[in-house]
């Protein structure tokens, strides 16, 4: 897999911490921000077509471009 960058667009899915499974559908998104959350894990900010979330790595599926 390609790094993740600024400008990346790629597909995603909600993962749900308890229950330990990924639930809804994929959505597509453009990363417009990396950072470093709690317990130094890698946040990525998202862009999709009309919201702005905050990601871990294993909700980002795979690098569309």
């Amino acid at each position: 897999m390609n790094k993740l960058r600024v400008g990346s667009k790629v597909l995603c899915q909600y993962y749900n911490t308890p229950d330990k499974k990924f639930y809804g559908d994929f959505f597509e998104g453009e990363i417009i921000k990396i950072q470093l959350g709690n317990n130094r894990e890698k946040l990525y900010t998202i862009q999709c077509k009309y919201d702005i979330v905050n990601l871990y790595r294993k909700e980002i599926k795979r690098i569309i471009k």
